[in-house]
């Protein structure tokens, strides 16, 4: 379980033996509940969709009964009580249901407050500093899940958590970044494209011998996707900007990959997908197109949260790009999805085939 949390071309292995949640699951009887409710949701090992199977049914009545009566006592505020809140919140988002999910999430927030906030939290827990963030971690990381799915304004403020500072290198307004800004980027947007470039650019230079700790690449994948929230929320008034627009979208589409995820179902984010459809489309009749920006928005899209289902529109799309820019192989594509945000080991694949499917096209339209 620890490859999809932490992805394994980034990150060192974590000893799951030693993970504060699985060491909840051996001495609290509501958390291990919820446990098993999250593991029986599933006919094969965590990578289906989850189902509401009479197994999880069971587990998850006994969790709510052990955690309610927990919030009724002395101790509702309590590690244990946070970690039952927690596993409750999580299930409903393996689920998809949404709207429970927030219910727990308010509640768990306001557990949260009366501990003196996350931050708070982290310095005082009674366990090790590894321990600790990685509860606060995943709160944090469960604030940016709703936030996408919902589409409504994160709880926890970007300063509660602090992000370790050396884990990338110095920010880089590189060329393509400040032709952005001269096309109409708003600065501040331009500053988390950079940062999240330098963030990618570290982990495509990764390899075995220096694998980033798992706990700094949370850090800074979840930092950058609360900027990037902060800077609009999908639910809330749109940039009227479409290359701000288009811009933030796209971002936030290529560091989803970067959340842990408990299993493939990716209409998790189909009010992203929904946005970024719709910015793509707008920025194909603007008259003013910064054409390699949408260029890369539409590879990001289709590596990300896009379905192949989705490719018979995608690729006439594409086509007319490469048309205007010139682009005829698969080297000047990457050349241009390289000066953004970009993973190539994760990415490149899935780009590839899209491109060959668009390269079939072009033959099938000559002939």
């Amino acid at each position: 379980i620890d490859r999809r949390l932490y992805p394994a071309e980034f990150c060192s292995k974590l000893d799951f033996m030693d993970y504060v949640w699985v060491q909840y699951a051996f001495y609290d009887e509501g958390y291990m509940h919820g446990v098993l409710a999250i593991k029986t949701s599933f006919r094969e090992s965590m990578g289906m969709y989850a189902e509401t199977l009479p197994s999880a049914l069971e587990h998850l009545s006994k969790a709510y009964k052990i955690t309610q009566k927990r919030l009724d006592g002395p101790k509702a505020a309590s590690d244990a009580a946070i970690a039952g809140v927690t596993i409750l919140a999580i299930y409903q988002l393996v689920h998809g249901h949404v709207e429970t999910g927030l219910v727990h999430f308010a509640g768990l927030c306001r557990m949260i407050q009366l501990r003196g906030g996350l931050a708070k939290l982290m310095k005082h827990n009674r366990k090790s500093d590894g321990d600790s963030k990685h509860v606060v971690l995943t709160e944090y990381r469960i604030d940016l899940e709703f936030a996408l799915q919902s589409g409504l304004p994160l709880r926890f403020g970007a300063a509660e958590v602090p992000v370790n500072s050396n884990t990338i290198k110095t920010r880089l307004i590189s060329p393509t970044h400040t032709k952005l800004y001269e096309h109409g980027g708003n600065a501040e947007l331009i500053c988390i494209l950079s940062d999240a470039t330098a963030f990618t650019n570290l982990l495509n230079t990764t390899d075995e011998a220096s694998r980033l700790d798992p706990l700094d690449f949370s850090e800074q994948a979840f930092s950058l996707i609360h900027r990037l929230i902060d800077f609009a929320p999908l639910h809330l008034s749109r940039p009227t900007n479409l290359t701000e627009n288009l811009l933030q979208l796209a971002l936030l589409a290529i560091m989803t990959n970067s959340l842990p995820n408990y299993t493939t179902d990716a209409r998790r984010y189909e009010l992203l997908a929904k946005e970024l459809k719709k910015a793509i489309q707008r920025q194909v009749a603007f008259t003013n197109v910064h054409w390699k920006l949408l260029l890369w928005a539409v590879f990001v899209a289709r590596v990300s949260i896009f379905h192949e289902t989705q490719d018979e529109r995608i690729m006439p799309t594409i086509m007319n790009i490469c048309q205007n820019l010139d682009i005829d192989s698969w080297v000047q594509i990457r050349q241009v999805l390289g000066g953004y945000c970009w993973l190539h080991v994760t990415h490149d694949t899935g780009a590839i085939e899209i491109w060959e499917k668009v390269k079939a096209m072009e033959e099938v339209h000559k002939q």
